[in-house]
């Protein structure tokens, strides 16, 4: 039940009950197991605030990334019978962070609605928990996102580096690609990814500071986002 909760709304949880064990509860009963459900684990979950005292394994992959999701609040003090009727939406970031031993598949993940700070905070436990030691190198992953490298830089210092993953360079160099190629853009991103993979990364900011720095006026916002 709460595997199906967890991954559908409330209201589509019986249907699935039904299908897959021939029995239904109410959508609002569902709510609270799986919110009862939650709080065991989030009660169960121990943060670290120091780093154990030992070397550690050898080397973290870590990462850590946000997304936007909806959150539906009702006014508790409204003389309103249907709660309904004063339901609002809004949006918030999710923050989702884990860590593994580079010769584990297996990771250790947190996820958070709270502040980037509280975020960064649970991504050191995930190391903690992966393995982290005196000793330990952490390779941070993630993408343009300015919160995730301060994070990154904050809580694991000079025993960690930071790269943005392929995917995103890929996408902020395919966005300033037709300002060097118009007839061929593909073109240009394909000759800066290979570049990328061979390990030319100052290549590619040479290239982008052809433009930053040149003649040409007005300035690209997506080749100054890209070389940022």
């Amino acid at each position: 039940m709460v595997d199906f909760a967890s991954d559908v709304p409330f209201h589509d949880v019986p249907a699935k009950l039904r299908e897959h064990y021939g029995f239904e509860l109410s959508p609002e009963i569902i709510r609270r197991i799986t919110l009862c459900h939650a709080q065991r684990a989030n009660d169960f979950v121990k943060e670290a605030d120091s780093l154990p005292d030992s070397p550690g394994v050898e080397m973290l992959i870590a990462e850590a990334d946000g997304g936007m999701i909806p959150i539906v609040t009702f006014d508790e003090n409204s003389e309103e019978t249907d709660k309904r009727k004063t339901r609002q939406v809004c949006w918030r970031e999710a923050r989702l962070c884990f860590s593994r031993d580079v010769n584990n598949i297996s990771g250790i993940f947190r996820a958070t609605l709270q502040s980037t700070n509280e975020t960064g905070d649970m991504w050191f436990s995930t190391a903690v928990e992966a393995g982290m030691g005196s000793s330990t190198k952490v390779h941070c992953i993630g993408d343009g996102a300015l919160w995730i490298k301060e994070q990154s830089d904050r809580i694991f210092a000079d025993q960690g580096s930071y790269l943005v993953d392929f995917y995103h360079v890929s996408d902020y160099l395919a966005a300033a690609s037709p300002v060097f190629n118009k007839d061929s853009p593909r073109e240009w991103l394909h000759e800066q990814q290979k570049l990328l993979k061979e390990g030319n990364l100052y290549l590619v900011l040479q290239n982008l500071e052809r433009h930053l720095y040149g003649n040409q006026n007005p300035e690209e916002e997506s080749v100054r986002s890209c070389y940022r």
